[in-house]
């Protein structure tokens, strides 16, 4: 799965849609967006997005939100299903609570079932109890790695810039 890097904006105001640095990464018919953003309050996130190619030709888009206080142990927990995957370990689930406390994400690694691989289930939940507020992004298992690559190089760019792309990430390090 080929990663490719924009530049997005080099300085630190805002553009088109607040976006700073982005990484598109492809999977089979899926295609992930890591996007370092900031908004109107200079606070930096990060969007993950998932399109899919629909059957008639279109695209249908999932997307979550990362806050960079939680950068650090989002990518545990991507590390943590990639060993666990390694292992061949197919049946696990932890929650990451936001520092701000208004939302968290849960991740869920699925067994195969029929004709699906095992998959990593990634969903952002707020504190709203509203289930339709959910947000879920799901990664057969052979795409996690590349997913984890993808987000840790957004990560490295918004810590260091272009410098720190090539470096490999270091979980232990956060």
């Amino acid at each position: 799965m080929p990663l490719t890097a924009k530049l997005c904006y080099s300085n630190r105001t805002m553009g088109v849609r607040g976006e700073i640095f982005s990484i598109t990464t492809f999977a089979g018919d899926k295609t992930y967006f890591f996007n370092i953003k900031e908004n109107r309050y200079k606070n930096i996130y990060m969007t993950i997005a998932e399109s899919v190619r629909k059957a008639n030709g279109g695209f249908e888009r999932f997307q979550l939100a990362v806050f960079e206080e939680d950068f650090a142990f989002f990518s545990v927990m991507l590390w943590k299903a990639e060993e666990l995957i390694e292992q061949n370990i197919t049946s696990w689930e932890d929650k990451l609570t936001a520092k701000s406390g208004k939302r968290f994400y849960s991740f869920k690694l699925e067994p195969a079932i029929r004709k699906w691989p095992a998959c990593l289930t990634i969903t952002e939940h707020k504190n709203d109890e509203d289930v339709k507020n959910n947000r879920v992004i799901k990664l057969f298992k052979d795409n996690v790695t590349n997913f984890s690559i993808g987000f840790n190089k957004c990560r490295a760019y918004k810590e260091g810039g272009h410098a720190n792309l090539n470096k490999p990430y270091n979980p232990n390090k956060s």
